[in-house]
């Protein structure tokens, strides 16, 4: 079963498996003790930067124009090669926020095209 990020712990130390001191003070039947359920909880916040060309270049034109988007493909069925061989995200990268902290805590991703969101298509200016 899954709930998501904040109720799929939660469920679970309702029925029993969590942290055994945490659940015992809350009068819930500790059935497996496991400290690292509800831990480190992240929140993976977005900033998006969109920015605009004047030339139809981006993976928002390709998409929203039918015709060249056909010709992409037949163009990487056929060869292997154009826009559509490669991926939409070009970089990537990890860095700290503070150089006290450990580890990387933060992530970057350039990506070639614009949407609302993960699973939504390209806006249709890019």
């Amino acid at each position: 079963m899954c709930a998501g990020t904040i109720h799929s712990p939660q469920l679970l130390q309702c029925s029993g498996i969590g942290p055994g001191k945490l659940l015992q003070r809350l009068d819930v039947r500790v059935r497996v003790d496991a400290p690292e359920v509800g831990a480190n909880l992240q929140d993976h916040l977005q900033a998006r930067l969109r920015y605009t060309q004047r030339r139809p270049l981006s993976l928002n034109d390709l998409y929203h124009r039918r015709t060249r988007i056909f010709i992409e493909a037949a163009r990487y069925a056929f060869t292997r090669k154009g826009r559509l061989s490669q991926p939409p995200i070009r970089a990537g990268g990890f860095c700290r926020s503070t150089p006290e902290e450990p580890r990387p805590d933060l992530q970057f991703h350039l990506i070639e095209f614009t949407s609302d969101g993960m699973g939504q298509p390209p806006h249709r200016a890019s």
